[in-house]
């Protein structure tokens, strides 16, 4: 079933409208014909099935009452991790936002480093993040996910890592690679060692990961003294990948433990 995202769902007294980005993937793309099934997402956890009506050059979506309704997002479906990751050249960021999306990440930061190759302006950031939600809601669509990813407009590092936590019992884990092997800590060791805990002490973690060759040196000082967040730093192994595979391995390591019978 085709799947449309909406800022709210059709009631028995109250279609909704498609925006025009929908509308014209419905009507000139897929061909849905009027009556067609669809099922809608608030992009809140909640989706419904609804039926197609064209009226004039409107495309509603209209509750359906003899289908199976209101259906919520499984509470395990989003995992509670902000990844804090360096902005990437081409189309790497864009492929890592449809992966973050697809494993349940629950917001994303994208940060500027002093490595950042991206350049931009204020007008470029904010087409930058208009494109970004797009390719995460597609994501969202195509994988099953009712919640949408949260994407932070881009920050500077200096924000990110000097900034509060806005709740408590947060940790960022920092994704350093700099570190001689005797003083670091793989990812996957610490996740079995601190979150087998019971109770857990954490509900929230962030994965902080550079860019193209790594953070500066001035950069590491910053987020290895920050007193602002607990922050633990973690390896990603012996190997030296690219920014966007350390990003997902990470997130793929933490989703899975959460997700995995070992959280329970």
């Amino acid at each position: 079933m085709k799947r449309f995202l909406c800022d709210e769902l059709p009631t028995p007294n109250h279609p909704v409208r498609l925006d025009s980005r929908e509308k014209n993937h419905a009507r000139q793309v897929l061909r849905l014909k009027p009556d067609a099934l669809v099922e809608v997402l608030d992009g809140k956890g909640h989706a419904c099935i609804a039926r197609i009506q064209y009226q004039d050059q409107e495309l509603l979506l209209h509750h359906d009452a003899e289908a199976s309704n209101l259906r919520q997002a499984p509470k395990d479906e989003i995992i509670p991790v902000t990844l804090e990751a360096a902005v990437l050249k081409g189309d790497a960021f864009e492929w890592l936002i449809e992966k973050a999306t697809e494993l349940g990440v629950k917001e994303l930061t994208p940060i500027k480093t002093l490595r950042t190759v991206v350049k931009w302006n204020q007008e470029k950031e904010k087409k930058l993040l208009e494109r970004w939600t797009k390719i995460s809601n597609q994501s969202l669509k195509q994988c099953g996910r009712l919640n949408g990813m949260k994407i932070n407009p881009p920050r500077r590092l200096s924000e990110v890592i000097q900034a509060p936590a806005p709740a408590p019992n947060e940790i960022r884990l920092f994704c350093n690679e700099t570190l001689a092997p005797e003083r670091s800590h793989h990812l996957m060791t610490w996740i079995y060692s601190a979150l087998s805990k019971k109770p857990c002490p954490w509900s929230h973690f962030r994965i902080l990961v550079g860019p193209e060759g790594g953070f500066d040196p001035s950069e590491i000082e910053l987020i290895t003294s920050s007193s602002s967040l607990p922050h633990q730093s973690v390896s990603l192994g012996p190997v030296v990948t690219r920014a966007e595979t350390a990003s997902l391995y990470a997130i793929s390591l933490v989703s899975g433990f959460f997700r995995s019978d070992m959280s329970k």
